[in-house]
């Protein structure tokens, strides 16, 4: 990649860009010495991969910056896709996945443009392709000017690829937890600021330098609209329960919200079954006699619409 290919050498703000590290080459000796362990990369290498470059068609220009894959809605919309391309296609797909992005509020002057958007996924090297999704604007979730952020809600047609940012998500989650855990038992403590971005629609680099000055916000509102389960809906689910005797009771109703995260055991304690639960599985079972074993470590939200398409429970 040329660096000119970019306008890096025009760049007022940071001419030449000279300490960026492209994305698939970054090493782990790349990180500064205190820093240099694997959850310190394997946490730089999760914040790239959920970073998108942002790329908005406009009438008489091309705007593109950064984003962030906040969280993901793994319950697919059974309805015809909204997206411009499916408007404009003579076949539009038929079910669709939500993805949420956060991004810099100035990239909007006018939120009709969200329409002509697309997050672009794994644009890491110009010479590595194969790889390269693309997600349509579907609406402008929230804005805060002030803050110059905003939150973009984004679809996609692949069911594996929202999965694979939900995993993504989740395990970013752990290593922040954990590196979070290990940096508070650290006294005399250096910083690490880590920024995964999409210079001047660029590929993907990383630049690392720690904090020169901070300043507290008087209110962290925004942030508090990233939590998932602030989208949480709740749902009844009714289904009959055949019990290890055989017996079938009549309907069963679980009150859940679509972001639930306990597991099976959970349902077989909120249904008064509290002796030999480790030794029971869940079956659900649908019209033609398909069974399907809920898995005693995955949660509840993993089965949601499961849950409510078949047609009762199998406790044995």
């Amino acid at each position: 990649m040329l660096k000119e290919d970019y306008g890096f050498g025009k760049c007022k703000k940071y001419p030449d860009h000279g300490d960026y590290f492209q994305v698939t080459k970054f090493k782990i000796t790349d990180l500064p010495p205190p820093f240099r362990n694997q959850a310190t990369y394997d946490l730089t290498m999760g914040l790239a991969s959920l970073t998108v470059k942002i790329f908005i068609k406009q009438l008489k220009t091309t705007v593109v910056g950064s984003g962030f894959i906040k969280f993901v809605d793994i319950h697919p919309v059974l309805k015809t896709c909204p997206c411009q391309i499916c408007k404009d296609s003579l076949t539009p797909v038929k079910v669709y996945w939500k993805v949420i992005i956060s991004t810099a509020d100035h990239l909007f002057s006018d939120e009709k443009h969200i329409k002509m958007t697309q997050a672009v996924v794994n644009y890491d090297d110009i010479f590595l392709k194969d790889n390269v999704y693309h997600l349509h604007g579907l609406s402008v979730r929230d804005r805060w000017p002030e803050r110059d952020a905003c939150l973009l809600e984004f679809c996609s047609h692949d069911e594996d690829l929202v999965k694979h940012f939900e995993n993504a998500i989740s395990n970013l989650q752990t290593l922040q937890e954990k590196l979070t855990e290990q940096y508070n038992e650290i006294k005399n403590k250096e910083d690490l600021v880590i920024i995964v971005s999409h210079p001047h629609g660029g590929p993907k680099q990383i630049s690392l330098g720690s904090r020169v000055s901070s300043k507290q916000l008087e209110s962290q509102q925004w942030l508090k609209h990233t939590n998932v389960e602030k989208e949480a809906q709740l749902i009844n689910v009714e289904v009959e329960v055949q019990y290890p005797d055989g017996e079938i009771s009549k309907k069963f109703i679980w009150q859940l919200d679509d972001v639930v995260k306990e597991t099976k055991a959970w349902l077989l304690h909120e249904g008064g079954f509290h002796e030999g639960v480790k030794n029971w599985q869940l079956y659900l079972k649908y019209g033609a006699g398909q069974l399907k074993m809920m898995e005693d470590n995955v949660v509840i939200r993993h089965y949601l619409s499961d849950l409510i398409q078949c047609d009762y429970i199998i406790i044995k």
